[in-house]
């Protein structure tokens, strides 16, 4: 435990970090976020030995890499990532074909599934922040990263009846409900005292649409957790990396997150609270 809390205290720093930066130099947070997808898509092509060409591999990590990147391109931004997933994918597809004396269809399509889900989530983080602001990215972080720490304390304290004994064993249906309602109530009570003691009352928020965003992404994290465990029990692997000792690798630290972002992302179009602030008369 002693090791996992050292682990992440220094990437609550990093990630600090970054942030402070990119409140000076916005691309910071495209690269870091390029930086992060490319090691994600590394930690799940090679960790789980779904494809056996090192081509395939690292061509897999160059494209997703480089999807936060081209969002700086502004203009055409989105045609550009378009057409840069479609090459990728013929890509991929032409060197099974070449090699497909060592690849085959199952492996193409296993490395195709987990980097694009992996890349394209992971650009749903960098979208978050330049159509929503730095504050609601880091609060996205927050639901997924809270309701995943509450959930542990409260399955060590509470824990009784597995959640998914198969997929997670660890996991418990207390756990969950713990980790639910520590985020909500952290939540709400952070973005409060945001507005009022921070701010002085400049802004207003939305306390209902606050706690449906909450809510509504707080599953989808404990989702997104499960999702990613399941392809670990299917390759019988513990961790993606070991990047970060006691939490595995920025897979592992990032899956609730990954299934978070365009959920948020959505939520952020509709919902008051996630969309322009709203002075107080």
């Amino acid at each position: 435990m002693k090791v996992r809390i050292l682990s992440a205290t220094v990437g609550i720093l990093l990630l600090a970090g970054v942030v402070v930066l990119s409140m000076y130099y916005p691309f910071a947070w495209n690269i870091a976020i390029a930086i992060l997808t490319g090691t994600a898509v590394h930690e799940a092509v090679t960790g789980t030995h779904c494809c056996r060409s090192k081509l395939i591999r690292q061509i897999s990590v160059v494209y997703g890499a480089s999807l936060s990147l081209l969002v700086l391109l502004r203009h055409g931004s989105l045609l550009i990532i378009a057409a840069a997933t479609m090459l990728y994918i013929m890509a991929v597809f032409v060197i099974g074909m070449k090699q497909n004396d060592n690849v085959n269809f199952k492996q193409v399509s296993s490395v195709l599934s987990l980097t694009i889900l992996i890349a394209c989530t992971f650009l749903c983080i960098t979208f978050v922040r330049q159509f929503e602001g730095l504050k609601m990215a880091l609060l996205m972080v927050a639901i997924a990263w809270l309701t995943d720490t509450f959930a542990l304390f409260s399955g060590m304290l509470f824990g009784k009846h597995k959640l998914s004994p198969v997929i997670s064993p660890k996991k418990t249906v207390e756990g969950a409900v713990g980790g639910f309602i520590m985020c909500i109530a952290l939540c709400m009570l952070g973005c409060w005292l945001y507005a009022e003691k921070v701010r002085g009352g400049e802004i207003c928020i939305d306390l209902l649409n606050l706690g449906i965003v909450t809510a509504v992404c707080s599953v989808v994290s404990m989702i997104g957790d499960l999702s990613f465990s399941f392809v670990k029990r299917y390759y019988k692997i513990k961790d993606y990396g070991k990047i970060m000792p006691g939490h595995g690798g920025v897979l592992d630290r990032f899956d609730s997150v990954l299934f978070v972002a365009p959920v948020f992302l959505i939520l952020c179009q509709y919902l008051p609270f996630v969309g322009e602030v709203v002075k107080c008369n």
